[in-house]
């Protein structure tokens, strides 16, 4: 009967957005020689194109100025995230409402082809944004104590300093109602927390935190690690301090996933291991990034960089309709995730971030060998980041060769 009750809401609430819409429209026009309202849809249901397409409309607002004599105004129904939801209409007119998926479901397509709806899409290239603009979002006071309150109930204090980490898998998707993504098309950016663990060991010997994000988690974390190791995913996790912790980190340590442009938005260094496909990178100068290695299957010796390039793995993603790992077994290639040892290294390459270490030159000199790769296409910039000096170190002859 709920069912019943909500597809015959749905229907009813359609039928009033077809009746509503024309005579909106006509408002809209009569109104634009004088003022400009323009709607944008965000993609509120997962929190990486939540967090970054909409900061993108700021960080624009930042460096090109407003449209002159306009008002823009987003407009969300579900939000996997309300706290960053809201911080962001502190920032610009925003409507939050189910009713408007349901009024306007059968008409998004025929309201985006209209003057007054803006797409919100990032084109991956906006290394700039991300570079020479301030963060948007901030906290209020009290928002402050609260999370200082919650990190203090985690047995963080307010002079001890942490790490974000986290690793993609698929048990997000699932409780979201998506099928499987074994075999899919995304699955290759999923990787395991056990190859993260020595690093975040380390991070902890050092005298820092390293706590485990994840809205849903395939398994908690293994008994047995060091205290400062903490598994908020399984034992804390809110909305707000999902927010709050990449914010506030030293630095944040994963994978290619969305959690990740969180604290890309507040401007915090992030590095990310097993990034791939090649064909994209990270976005700004407060990014690091070491690749997953291709082998041949059932091969123990990696594929140089410049056979990937080859065969244009660093330009483009797969024809449509094809999966970037079926595309590879078709060529006899698969991805494998970095080594522990390689993650390890690759938080050291963190700290030194942080620290403002100098690069070895031998280091920057690969590093560029490895940029060049991509020249030619919208991750070819002064501000893109760099992969890993120490992984630019152990695998220089992938580069070389």
């Amino acid at each position: 009967m709920k069912l019943l009750a909500k597809r015959v809401i749905r229907a009813a609430l359609s039928a009033v957005g077809w009746l509503v819409v024309p005579f909106w429209l006509g408002a809209l026009w009569l109104i634009e020689p004088f003022h400009k309202l323009r709607f944008i849809w965000l993609l509120d249901g997962r929190i990486g194109h939540l967090a970054m397409d909409t900061d993108l409309f700021l960080r624009r607002f930042a460096l090109n100025g407003k449209p002159a004599r306009s008002t823009l105004i987003f407009l969300a129904t579900n939000p996997c995230n309300r706290q960053l939801v809201m911080m962001f209409a502190r920032k610009n007119p925003t409507v939050v409402s189910p009713w408007l998926e349901w009024m306007f479901a059968t008409l998004r397509e025929f309201l985006a082809r209209t003057r007054f709806f803006i797409p919100v899409i990032s084109k991956s290239d906006e290394h700039r944004e991300f570079s020479l603009t301030a963060p948007s979002l901030s906290f209020l006071p009290e928002e402050e104590r609260r999370g200082r309150s919650e990190l203090e109930r985690m047995g963080v204090g307010a002079s001890d300093w942490f790490v974000c980490l986290h690793t993609r898998d698929q048990a997000y998707l699932q409780s979201m109602g998506y099928p499987t993504e074994s075999g899919g098309a995304n699955d290759h950016r999923n990787c395991s927390i056990e190859n993260y663990l020595p690093a975040a060991d380390y991070i902890a010997k050092q005298g820092g935190y390293v706590l485990r994000l994840g809205a849903k988690v395939e398994r908690p974390l293994p008994e047995g690690l060091d205290p400062r190791i903490i598994d908020y995913a399984t034992h804390f996790r809110s909305d707000f301090m999902d927010i709050y912790l990449p914010a506030h980190c030293r630095f944040y340590f994963g994978c290619d996933s969305g959690i990740a442009q969180v604290p890309q938005i507040f401007n915090k260094y992030h590095g990310l291991a097993n990034y791939v496909p090649y064909c994209f990178v990270p976005m700004g100068r407060y990014a690091r990034y070491i690749p997953k290695l291709l082998y041949p299957l059932a091969g123990d010796q990696p594929l140089p960089f410049r056979r990937a390039a080859d065969m244009g793995l660093f330009h483009n993603k797969p024809e449509q309709g094809r999966s970037m790992n079926q595309y590879l077994h078709d060529h006899g290639l698969e991805w494998r995730e970095n080594l522990p040892e390689d993650i390890l290294d690759f938080a050291l390459d963190m700290i030194d971030f942080c620290n403002g270490t100098e690069v070895p030159l031998e280091a920057q000199r690969l590093q560029q060998l490895y940029a060049m790769f991509y020249q030619g296409t919208k991750n070819y910039s002064e501000y893109s980041p760099s992969i890993g000096p120490r992984f630019a170190l152990k695998y220089r002859r992938l580069i070389e060769s």
